[in-house]
């Protein structure tokens, strides 16, 4: 997600109610359909502000968002 401001990454945020994030933008947002036991939706995304990760999120929770790679053998 590209934004121009820091104002408006954070007014984005506030529209999504079940999203967690980390300092620098990494996003998931969370929702549950109803109907065959539910199915759990992620959403993932980078925030951008002006082509550059942002520095410090307000009310971002790095410590809910763990990041693994795996290479290939």
């Amino acid at each position: 997600m590209h934004f121009d401001t820091l104002e408006d990454a954070q007014n984005w945020l506030v529209s999504k109610p079940y999203s967690v994030y980390t300092h620098d933008g990494l996003v998931l947002d969370f929702r549950k359909n109803r109907g065959a036991g539910g199915t759990l939706s992620v959403d993932v995304w980078q925030i951008l502000i002006r082509k550059q990760r942002p520095e410090l999120l307000k009310g971002s929770h790095d410590e809910l968002i763990s990041v693994s790679r795996t290479v290939p053998n």
